[in-house]
């Protein structure tokens, strides 16, 4: 710019020293002083008002075009009109009214798609398009630049720029330029001067300063540069360029120096000279290791200027030491949230061919996801191909665990397939992260899912993954996937080479065992069971109170109490695992002998002589056995055991619940309402649904209605939730009493106000009472109603419905009924008495019975057949004990045929029920009075008596 100015020469004349005085000397240095610094200024000035002028040129060409479009004002009922337009004017409006045209172009553009973009450009007329591309050609620069492929991008739009002048495609790279420069994204300084090279696009004078400016401590870019820049330098360009390389690289100084302009070497090589003696009064960073050390102390302070400037201090390097540069300025940029400037020196070492560690890649991760940028992480490792970035399980493995805590199952197995599409294969550890979203049996899907990735990836499973893997097959209740692992893990360690040292024959962990053994109870293989029995035996392995108590839970749930006893007694002669035998263990092996009370008794004798203090779980599961067995008289022996044991044993809901059982079962009803009289009383409990039922059931043993409906108001005072049992038994005593009306309206009402839906026992019953009450049509309606509420009859509705008209002497309805029945692929059909019924009316003999007797026994066909289909698709039935599953349709009000027999305990299961409800009512139990009421052994003694 300097020599472009007219003055400039005027000032340059030969000095001769011999002939000048002092004064002149003196007076030419000053004058060449001012010239230099006025030199200086009007050339910043200049660049200035050259980057001013291209905004303002750009700012006019695409906002400059404003119309004015207030042609009509409001007056007195009068519009008055602008005059007519001139025909430029008209052609103006009709430019801009095509500027919708150019939406696509924008849309394109600000997205980043360069095909789309030139896609719309193709398609404008010569003169529309040549305007346009003056108005967007920097845009159009920087989006080329921006693309992962340069050459393809470049090839996209060299053609178009073929339309523009030269001195347009020249401004076009300066505003680009000076618009990355000016963002400091020094990446797309490095896209756009590439693509400059690649088109042979004009860079001006502004454009190669301001590249200068961008290569700040990168010499081989700015070589490239000083190569491809004209001869010769300007000053304001070569001062660009020293100032980047000065401190570095002395060879590339003395090629700036030997480019630039005579007149301007002195100047030039003086300004550079100040910079090296500048540099060296600074500390300097000599080591990579040393400017390592600063940018990771910048961090911590998070100085992210100060670690770009330690960055930028020495000359990019190679191999090791700069992918540990890279790596830190990376993170430090992570660390202080500039997540773009952190891409930026990614894709700046990808170019320079910096290979960077996994653990970057890591790293990066657990920032953004510590940062809430869940979304960017999961963008970033899609992307990381194009951002040069190693990618092992480890990075997917910090993402996977939000979605997997947070339940969001679908997300977890995208991610997944994500890994899979990456090239990252799954590991035992990501295996291990999925296996803790499948908490309950709607899961079973997801645990299949997880079992085929295990198997797939055949590698030894140590015992935390089988530990965990136990769990989720019990809570899923997919106890087959666990025998077939168990299977497929010691087929995998038979196939291993000897010499290596395999996971199977080291022993398992105790826990490991313990719920092994658990499970292979519940799933009825009672050899293996044993086998891992044995085999803690055999390994040395120390049998805790847990691992001894799965293992009597296991015998007695599969039948096998007299092996538990044997088991237990041998443990007992053992010296030194006599410490495990304990009140659990009793309680369990009671649980074992239902219906043997002498057998209970016997055991209870030898637990106190062997001074085992016993708990509330054992009382209460003799109190059920003694109810079940109806041996009454036993129980205030045990109620005064109780009270003299020390510590004293406090009675629980479930201790309450099992008297007032008792006391129902033996026709003692006035005891059992007494009982729950002085419990409401005390308030030391809450009456549950189950004591209720208990109640409602001998209520409706001897057939007082109007306790039962007290007893229901009072559930509906307190807010117990009623179930379809106890649906069951009001409606029964209802029918039994002639309340055909008031059985139906409270079947509707408890419903409505707890919000469940009657089941298809509840349905039955009303239909029995509707025959009690005499009222066939009733019962029929009630046919329909079950089909509208979406429900199946059963075998015992259609047999309901059948006997009823046969009793009432309805033949034909009946014989329809038993077609009806039996239709269907999955006919309910009527069971052989019902039919036997139906045919003695019909007459053994007549066509009638042979064609329905022949009707019954196919759809009995189908039934089974679809029995043994079901049965070879299900999994494998669970040996779990009847118990549980009652406890579980007692909580789920739709359960259907469960909840009629809920009830329905054998001595064995009572326990199970009595001992879960005690676990769950712990909470509660801890702040109860130590004093027992009198009223309970009294009431025992008068039922005994």
């Amino acid at each position: 710019i300097a020599d472009t100015l007219p003055f400039w020469p005027s000032f340059r004349w030969p000095l001769d020293s011999e002939v000048l005085s002092t004064s002149k000397r003196i007076a030419i240095m000053l004058g060449n002083v001012v010239v230099t610094v006025a030199t200086e200024f009007i050339s910043c000035v200049w660049l200035e008002v050259m980057i001013f002028g291209s905004a303002a040129i750009m700012y006019l060409a695409l906002f400059g075009k404003q119309e004015d479009n207030k042609y009509v004002k409001e007056g007195h009922g009068d519009a008055v009109v602008k005059p007519a337009r001139s025909s430029h004017n008209n052609a103006h409006a009709a430019s801009t009214d095509n500027d919708s045209a150019l939406m696509p172009l924008a849309t394109a553009l600000h997205n980043g798609k360069i095909e789309d973009a030139c896609s719309v450009l193709v398609q404008l007329p010569g003169m529309k398009l040549k305007a346009v591309l003056n108005e967007t050609a920097p845009r159009l620069l920087a989006v080329a630049a921006a693309s992962p492929d340069l050459a393809a991008a470049a090839s996209l739009i060299r053609d178009l720029l073929k339309n523009m002048e030269p001195k347009m495609l020249e401004v076009a790279v300066e505003v680009a330029v000076l618009e990355a420069h000016k963002r400091k994204d020094v990446y797309l300084c490095y896209q756009l001067d590439g693509v400059a090279g690649l088109l042979l696009l004009p860079r001006s004078q502004v454009t190669l300063t301001t590249l200068a400016n961008s290569y700040l401590g990168d010499i081989k870019a700015l070589r490239k540069l000083v190569h491809a820049a004209d001869f010769p330098f300007t000053k304001a360009f070569a001062t660009a360029a020293l100032r980047a390389c000065a401190a570095s690289n002395s060879e590339l100084v003395m090629e700036i120096l030997e480019r630039v302009e005579p007149m301007d070497k002195d100047a030039l090589a003086a300004y550079a000279g100040h910079l090296c003696l500048t540099s060296q009064s600074q500390p300097q960073m000599k080591t990579g290791a040393a400017v390592d050390s600063r940018i990771r102390e910048c961090a911590r302070k998070r100085d992210l200027p100060g670690a770009v400037a330690a960055f930028g201090s020495i000359p990019l390097q190679s191999g090791r030491t700069g992918a540990q540069l890279f790596a830190s300025i990376v993170i430090a940029c992570a660390d202080c949230g500039n997540w773009n400037l952190a891409k930026q020196y990614l894709l700046r070492a990808r170019h320079h061919r910096v290979f960077l560690d996994p653990p970057i890649t890591t790293v990066l991760v657990k920032s953004l996801m510590a940062a809430g940028e869940t979304s960017f992480a999961e963008q970033m490792l899609q992307d990381a191909s194009t951002l040069g970035l190693p990618v092992c399980a480890s990075c997917y493995h910090i993402l996977l665990l939000p979605y997997v805590v947070a339940g969001n199952r679908r997300a977890a197995w995208c991610l997944v397939a994500k890994m899979h599409n990456a090239n990252v294969e799954p590991t035992l550890f990501t295996c291990s992260i999925l296996l803790k979203m499948t908490t309950t049996r709607a899961h079973a899907a997801d645990l299949l899912r997880i079992m085929e990735l295990v198997k797939a990836i055949r590698a030894p499973v140590d015992n935390i993954l089988l530990s965990s893997i136990t769990d989720a097959c019990m809570k899923t209740a997919r106890l087959d996937l666990l025998m077939d692992f168990v299977d497929f893990r010691e087929s995998l360690h038979k196939a291993a080479d000897k010499t290596e040292v395999s996971l199977a024959d080291e022993p398992l962990e105790i826990p490991l065992y313990g719920s092994l053994i658990k499970a292979f109870g519940q799933a009825g293989e009672m050899k293996r069971v044993w086998r891992l029995w044995e085999e803690m035996q055999a390994k040395g392995v120390t049998a805790t109170e847990v691992t001894l108590g799965c293992m009597i839970e296991s015998l007695v749930a599969n039948s096998q109490a007299e092996s538990a006893w044997k088991l237990v007694q041998e443990i007992w002669q053992d010296e030194d695992r006599r410490h495990l035998v304990n009140t659990v263990i009793y309680a369990t092996l009671m649980k074992g002998f239902p219906k043997q009370p002498v057998k209970v008794e016997e055991l209870y004798r030898e637990m106190k002589e062997r001074a085992i203090q016993g708990n509330i779980v054992l009382y209460n599961t003799m109190l059920n056995i003694i109810v079940r067995c109806r041996m009454m008289h036993r129980m205030p022996s045990i109620l005064d055991d109780m009270r003299s044991a020390m510590p004293q044993v406090e009675p629980d809901l479930v201790t309450y619940s099992t008297l007032i059982k008792g006391f129902c079962a033996w026709g003692q009803l006035d005891h059992a309402l007494g009982l729950l009289e002085e419990i409401q009383v005390s308030c030391k409990f809450r009456p549950d649904e189950m004591m209720y039922n208990s109640l409602l059931d001998g209520c409706a043993r001897e057939h007082r209605l109007s306790d039962a409906l007290r007893l229901v108001d009072e559930m509906r005072n307190n807010r117990v939730r009623p179930s379809n049992y106890t649906l069951n038994m009001l409606v029964k005593l209802l029918g039994r009493c002639k309340k055909l009306g008031k059985a139906f309206s409270v079947v509707d009402q408890l419903s409505a106000e707890f919000g469940f839906r009657p089941s298809i026992q509840v349905y039955t019953c009303l239909i029995q009472a509707c025959f009690q009450n005499r009222q066939p049509a009733k019962a029929m309606s009630l046919l329909d109603r079950i089909f509208e509420h979406g429900l199946c009859p059963d075998q015992k509705t259609y047999v309901a419905l059948v006997r009823g008209h046969l009793q009432m002497g309805l033949l034909d309805t009946a014989v329809e009924l038993v077609h009806l029945a039996c239709q269907g692929e999955q006919p309910a059909a009527v069971d052989s008495q019902c039919l036997g019924d139906v045919l003695a009316r019909l007459g053994e003999r007549s066509k009638a019975a042979a064609a329905m007797k022949t009707l019954v026994e196919e759809a009995w066909r189908r039934q089974r057949a679809t029995c043994r289909q079901v049965s070879r698709q299900a999994v494998r039935p669970q040996p779990e004990s009847k118990m549980k599953a009652r406890v579980r349709s007692g909580r789920d009000n739709g359960s259907g045929h469960q909840r009629a027999e809920s009830q329905v305990f054998s001595a064995a299961e009572a326990p199970k029920l009595q001992e879960a409800k005690h676990c769950k009512r712990t909470s509660s139990s801890e702040s109860r009075a130590s004093t027992w009421s009198s009223g309970i052994a009294s009431s025992c003694s008068t039922a005994a008596s």
